[in-house]
């Protein structure tokens, strides 16, 4: 059986909302901490880091940062 045209424009009109399951997601708090920490860290890294030496204190320590915050992302996506 083949699907013509007329399926891909009548189904999604015919389907109503309340026939989908809805289910709740939690945020996950921890997760996403960890992600902007990984994410900030490696930007600051980055850019500082080509303006001051990718030596200085200050970048190695957001590097660092982005190390371990990259290395605890799937620990705490097992959590779920």
């Amino acid at each position: 059986m083949r699907s013509g045209p007329k399926e891909y424009v009548v189904a999604p009109l015919t389907k109503h909302p309340s026939d989908q399951v809805v289910r709740s997601a939690r945020l996950d708090g921890i997760g996403q901490v960890t992600a902007v920490l990984a994410s900030a860290g490696l930007t600051y890294g980055v850019i500082e880091g080509a303006a001051e030496g990718f030596a200085h204190p200050a970048v190695l320590l957001s590097l660092l940062v982005t190390l371990v915050a990259s290395a605890g992302l799937p620990a705490t996506a097992g959590r779920h």
